[in-house]
């Protein structure tokens, strides 16, 4: 399922009027999109109802734990075609000094990890090899890729009594990440398009958020489909920050 989050750089940039005007045009289309609203609001959830024509959740990170933002999340997604998540004031504003309140936490918590109780091992595909291999071979930091690289993890079809029967239990963020340096505030001077930006960054060694996913699925962490639902590739699903 695709999901979409709207955020911004601060509060009252518009991101109520163009979670509306999407919710309201993708209904018109046809489609069944599952609104929700980062954050204890209660007068934009009301709104997005009404341009959805179905009824709009709260996603509070500060109030509610991991489990209960699944629980929420998943739960209410019976049906839809998208789900559609408004944040609240800035990508990174939050209570939580270390952020973990933030719309930006928020969209990676939506990223499951395999339940540790269940999840099953098995031989990566030719085609998952070669995706292996190229992220692998784009790693700056080499120390960082893990010694086996063949063997993948999965979940368990009907899960377990620890994650419920779902295979999954909680989430895990797929980072990626640019630090302020010299090079990109260089860059950023010109306008640069985001693959000039990424080549600027490439120095860091940050891992980029393929490499990162990756990393994460050989670890037994988190499955190669949930990478390939969640982390921007060609034609795959992402879920996305959209900063206006």
């Amino acid at each position: 399922m695709n999901r979409l989050m709207i955020s911004a750089a601060h509060k009252s940039s518009g991101k109520t009027t163009v979670t509306l005007g999407l919710c309201a045009a993708l209904t018109a289309q046809g489609k069944h999109v599952q609104p929700f609203k980062k954050g204890p609001d209660y007068i934009d959830p009301m709104w997005l109802a009404l341009a959805a024509q179905r009824p709009c959740f709260n996603l509070d990170a500060y109030l509610m734990d991991d489990a209960a933002l699944e629980r929420c999340f998943t739960s209410a997604l019976r049906g839809a075609d998208l789900a559609l998540v408004e944040g609240n004031k800035g990508l990174y504003d939050g209570l939580a000094l270390d952020g973990s309140n933030s719309n930006a936490a928020l969209a990676q918590r939506l990223v499951r990890k395999l339940c540790e109780k269940c999840k099953i091992a098995r031989d990566a595909t030719v085609e998952e090899q070669k995706i292996i291999d190229k992220y692998l071979g784009t790693l700056v930091d080499k120390a960082l890729a893990p010694q086996e690289t063949k063997k993948l993890w999965g979940a368990k079809s009907d899960g377990c009594e620890a994650c419920h029967g779902r295979g999954y239990k909680g989430r895990i963020a797929v980072f990626e990440a640019v630090f302020m340096d010299s090079a990109i505030e260089t860059i950023l001077r010109s306008k640069p398009s985001e693959r000039e930006i990424y080549q600027a960054a490439r120095p860091q060694g940050i891992p980029s958020m393929q490499e990162d996913g990756i990393i994460k699925v050989l670890r037994g962490v988190t499955s190669m489909d949930e990478l390939k639902r969640v982390v921007k590739k060609k034609k795959k699903k992402k879920i996305r920050n959209i900063a206006l």
